[in-house]
């Protein structure tokens, strides 16, 4: 009777195991999925504020300080 006690209390301990570590598992994904959500939304609205207050002005500006930094890598 002992040994059998003594087997179902090391079952439950494994399962608890077990069990504690699919919740961490769990936990981890959710986070990182969270965490990449997050950034998700934050690159949309950065995108809205830019194209909201970017000027034509802005835009050419831009545009040549691109070109000018790629003909440097070219040299």
């Amino acid at each position: 009777k002992q040994r059998i006690i003594a087997d179902a209390e090391r079952a439950a301990g494994d399962i608890t195991r077990q069990a504690g570590m699919a919740v961490q598992h769990e936990l981890a994904q959710a986070t990182r999925r969270l965490r990449e959500e997050m950034a998700e939304q934050a690159v949309i609205m950065a995108e809205i504020i830019i194209k909201k207050n970017l000027t034509d002005a802005d835009q050419s500006r831009l545009l040549d300080d691109y070109l000018a930094k790629i003909g440097g890598l070219h040299q």
